[in-house]
């Protein structure tokens, strides 16, 4: 599966915990929304580090002058996506009375925006100047988000118009022709005014695109504090992290009274092993991994207590998924795929993080020990980062290894040992390991499960042979 992709709205297609930061990060306004939709993918360390200064500050505005961001917010919540009327603007067309409503209430909301991050000193997002406009909008100095064609725009029109409430209330016969040359008059002052406002036009759209930034920086700033995020630290090489989290797996645990055991983890270029008995939380290491270099690339701190990060062209992933079925695939076949599709980038020189769960576990023993002993074969080497679980002892190719501590009785603290309960027995810890066995903890868990001794006795005979 490749997870990376040019912008944040089509990663989260494929990816669901990403998705799920993306529905907690909660943005006010369509535009917000759309700037967060619209997030790149970065590749180039400056660009990533310009992206954490961004939230630093906003973090450091909310604890400081969390009122006057609140004000903010109250503006954004009136903020609507007229660049159909701004490219109308910029195009000469003359407006009706509605855009120029429209133009006039953004104009209004940048400018009180603007006035706010002046004053507290915000400058991630610098809003441009579009008072002219708003004096063009508001001849009448009102300053409500409210268009008319008022009479201060044309001492004619005002002339006109007291004589058509004049003609009305006489019921004179000469009333149709005086509406005639008040709206003739309107439509010579719109006229007018599209004319004046079309060269701001660049400016509205930029203050537009501004304001739903700032939108999503609050957003995501605030994001930061709820979930307790980390701005990563940007590396040349290597990945790390100390406390790493899954924040969509730790609340699902939560529900259930449970807690989530964050893991350190760290990963030269080259082949990383991680082996562990079943249940033992490799696949989520997987995931969670992905998830981080996923979050730090499009801009977004990270779940965990400290990260050093360094950013890849493309994060791929081979991890069973039943959509496989749907499209009329085996497991083999999907997974075998995948994998072709990191070999081949990584032998193009792409920079790839790539996370593989127990590649050919569907194979017989025999063939598929072999296949995994080439995937880390062709793997190996720097410029990528590859995370590989198995289940496979023996493997010769080179490569680091990393073991889950896994089943642990002495975490019982005094609890029977039972299907709902089993995972709290698991120590989900990372450890340095030289050995090639894997674990073998399979047979004991089923002991202490309670299952039936001729299936666990039969079983401990064959692993003897």
């Amino acid at each position: 599966m490749t997870a990376t992709v040019d912008t944040i709205r089509a990663a989260i297609a494929r990816n669901k915990n990403l998705a799920y930061i993306v529905g907690l990060t909660e943005t006010i306004s369509p535009l917000g929304k759309q700037c967060l939709l619209d997030s790149p993918w970065l590749t180039e360390r400056g660009d990533m580090a310009h992206e954490y200064s961004d939230t630093d500050e906003m973090l450091r505005h909310i604890s400081l002058h969390d009122t006057k961001i609140d004000k903010i917010c109250l503006q954004l919540m009136c903020l609507r996506d007229v660049a159909s009327t701004l490219s109308a603007l910029a195009a000469g067309q003359v407006l009706g009375d509605i855009e120029l409503y429209e133009v006039k209430a953004l104009a209004l909301t940048v400018m009180e925006v603007r006035r706010i991050c002046l004053e507290i000193g915000l400058a991630a997002v610098e809003l441009p100047s579009v008072a002219n406009v708003v004096d063009a909008l508001d001849p009448e100095g009102t300053r409500v988000a409210h268009f008319y064609v008022y009479d201060a725009y044309s001492p004619a029109l005002k002339d006109l118009r007291a004589k058509l409430k004049q003609a009305r209330k006489e019921k004179a016969d000469n009333v149709s022709e005086l509406f005639a040359a008040c709206s003739d008059e309107e439509t010579r002052i719109r006229i007018r005014l599209s004319a004046e406002l079309q060269p701001y036009a660049p400016a509205l759209t930029a203050g537009l695109k501004d304001l739903g930034r700032l939108d999503m920086l609050i957003a995501r700033a605030r994001l930061v504090k709820k979930l307790s995020l980390t701005r990563p630290q940007i590396a040349e090489a290597g990945i790390s992290y100390t406390a790493l989290r899954n924040p969509q797996i730790a609340e699902a645990l939560k529900q259930s009274k449970r807690e989530f055991q964050p893991v350190d983890i760290s990963a030269a270029e080259g082949v990383t092993v991680i082996t562990g008995a079943n249940m033992a939380g490799k696949s989520v290491v997987l995931k969670t991994v992905g998830l981080a270099q996923l979050m730090a690339q499009f801009g977004y701190f990270v779940p965990a207590d400290k990260a050093c990060i360094t950013p890849v062209q493309e994060v791929l992933s081979s991890i069973g998924d039943a959509q496989d079925e749907l499209e009329g695939l085996s497991s083999y076949a999907a997974e075998m795929l995948r994998i072709n599709e990191i070999i081949k980038k990584k032998r193009n020189g792409m920079r790839l993080l790539a996370l593989i769960d127990e590649p050919a576990r569907t194979t017989n023993p025999e063939e598929g020990k072999a296949l995994v002993n080439a995937v880390i074969e062709l793997l190996s080497g720097p410029g990528s980062y590859t995370l590989l679980t198995t289940h496979y002892s023996g493997l010769t190719a080179p490569c680091r290894r990393l073991r889950v501590r896994g089943f642990r009785e002495e975490k019982a603290d005094g609890r029977r040992l039972t299907a709902a309960t089993v995972n709290d027995f698991i120590d989900y810890s990372l450890e340095p390991s030289n050995e090639t066995e894997v674990p073998r903890e399979a047979l004991r868990i089923a002991m202490i499960l309670g299952v039936d001794d001729m299936v666990t006795d039969t079983a401990a005979r064959y692993l003897d042979r």
